[in-house]
């Protein structure tokens, strides 16, 4: 039986400026093929495979603001793949969930960067699945 790599992530719960990235707890590991750089912000993902990368992020946002992620696939963001939830009223709790599937051929790295005006910790989890060998 073929067992197909993958690996879990926690946000840590922090405090987190606008445009800057989320810092990474990786818990859950499995082949060795998803690996957490020791910025603790970076994922390198190894190359030849389908991945389907999951996230939530939760934490609050002022009154008319919003919480944006923003995956980098590389060295850019993906628009595609980028997801918004809008804050009603403030200090109230507010997430955002996005999924999307990516393929790899070469070597590459994903980081998730936040923006919107935060007003208390985030906290989330990321979860990465080899899909198919390409």
């Amino acid at each position: 039986m073929d067992t197909r790599d993958y690996s879990l992530f926690y946000v840590q719960s922090d405090t987190y400026r606008d445009g800057s990235f989320l810092t990474l707890y990786q818990y859950l590991r499995g082949n060795g093929g998803i690996t957490l750089d020791a910025n603790n912000q970076t994922i390198t993902l190894s190359p030849r495979h389908l991945y389907q990368v999951a996230f939530m992020v939760q934490g609050q946002a002022a009154a008319g603001s919003y919480l944006q992620v923003a995956p980098y696939v590389g060295s850019r963001a993906d628009p595609n793949f980028t997801a918004t939830a809008q804050a009603v009223s403030g200090d109230n709790p507010i997430s955002v969930t996005g999924s999307f599937f990516v393929d790899v051929p070469l070597q590459t790295f994903l980081s998730l960067q936040v923006h919107g005006a935060l007003t208390g910790t985030l906290t989330g989890t990321l979860s990465i699945f080899v899909v198919n060998d390409l």
